[in-house]
């Protein structure tokens, strides 16, 4: 049984944001001023943005301008929060990165960000950007708090072995009222032959009121059947 598949599900440079929202009594299952024009003197060119979000209600777009280079490794690109209004009104979104593929998921209330990050084979990060004034976002939480819950809550403190090279966080839904983001975790090995063994689908809340991380009764009851072996 395969349950760390490859490649992440997660589509480079989104065409559009996805707003799924938990409904209050649902049950849980398993489960985007760019410029083209050159700058001799880095050997770098921008790109034109590309629109990778639209927020609930309209009122900004996520978009993404790659900066090329001669040497790919010297490629990187910047998200930007833009208003629709008024193109003109825009703000950095997070630091500049080199280029990696990401899916923004906004808010109800378009006060927040959560960012699903493709980072590689097996690998996958987050980042939550909180709206601070106009079309600002800050980064307040990564994937470095996530695991570090994971390890006392699933793991009671143990490190995670060495060998386990999967590392993946997936959004799964924000509430209806914005106050609480869903997502999921998936963390082992292959076994060459034999299947994965690990974590698969551990789920959890971060509380953006509350500033933690929860678990209620229906998470930690999903939650049993999440370590997987191979004779599973």
């Amino acid at each position: 049984m395969r349950l760390f598949p490859t490649v992440l599900g997660i589509i480079a440079c989104a065409i559009s944001c996805n707003f799924p929202v938990l409904a209050a009594d649902e049950k849980l299952a398993p489960a985007e001023s760019p410029s083209d024009e050159s700058s001799s003197a880095a050997g770098k060119a921008e790109e034109k943005p590309e629109i990778v979000c639209t927020s609930p209600k309209g009122t900004f777009r996520i978009e993404t301008v790659l900066t090329k280079a001669e040497d790919p490794a010297d490629e990187y690109e910047q998200q930007y929060v833009v208003s629709t209004t008024d193109p003109n009104i825009r703000e950095p979104l997070g630091e500049k990165y080199q280029a990696q593929s990401a899916t923004y998921y906004v808010s109800p209330d378009e006060q927040w960000i959560f960012a699903q990050v493709h980072y590689g084979s097996g690998m996958g990060g987050a980042r939550l950007y909180q709206r601070k004034k106009d079309f600002y976002f800050e980064r307040v939480m990564d994937e470095k708090s996530i695991w570090k819950f994971f390890g006392k809550q699933a793991l009671k403190g143990k490190k995670r072995p060495s060998d386990w090279g999967v590392e993946i966080v997936d959004f799964v839904a924000w509430s209806p009222d914005s106050a609480r983001a869903h997502f999921s975790l998936r963390t082992g090995k292959r076994v060459t032959g034999k299947g994965s063994f690990g974590y698969y689908d551990w789920h959890a809340y971060y509380n953006v009121r509350s500033r933690k991380f929860e678990l209620t009764d229906d998470l930690r009851a999903l939650n049993r059947s999440a370590y997987v072996r191979p004779e599973d």
